[in-house]
């Protein structure tokens, strides 16, 4: 069984070809992916509203979460640690100015902020720019 069924089945998602394609994808990049990215590489295959729906379920499962990003799109990179429903992966992300990667530091916590009372805090994020080792 490949590592894309592996995750799949771990996530109780049935393995489809656009799952299989999209997260082999994924796993070959290890590194975060836009949406026109994706509809550019699976366009061959797949139709814009599938990939769209692909990313949905692989987002509420738990296999990707959504990325910071200068740029206007959403973009998504695998999950270490999450389960269906919660996003228990909060890690840093490196956007690389030279080449355009945007890498997950999973090393790298976000600092824990102090809210103001009656705020609730839903998600975290945290960018960091700068040149990634291969542009260094």
């Amino acid at each position: 069984m490949s590592r894309a069924e592996h995750l799949l089945k771990d996530h109780e998602l049935r393995s489809t070809p656009v799952r299989l394609d999209m997260l082999s994808y994924f796993l070959e990049e290890n590194r975060s992916l836009g949406v026109s990215q994706l509809n550019t590489i699976l366009a061959d295959k797949y139709d814009r509203a599938t990939v769209y729906r692909t990313l949905k379920s692989f987002t509420e499962s738990g296999i990707l979460h959504r990325v910071m990003d200068l740029q206007e799109e959403n973009s998504y990179a695998l999950c270490d640690s999450c389960k269906e429903g919660s996003h228990e992966d909060e890690h840093v992300h490196f956007l690389c100015t030279n080449c355009g990667k945007n890498q997950c530091l999973h090393d790298v916590s976000i600092p824990a902020v102090g809210l103001p009372s009656g705020y609730r805090l839903k998600d975290a994020n945290m960018l960091l720019e700068g040149l990634c080792p291969d542009c260094s």
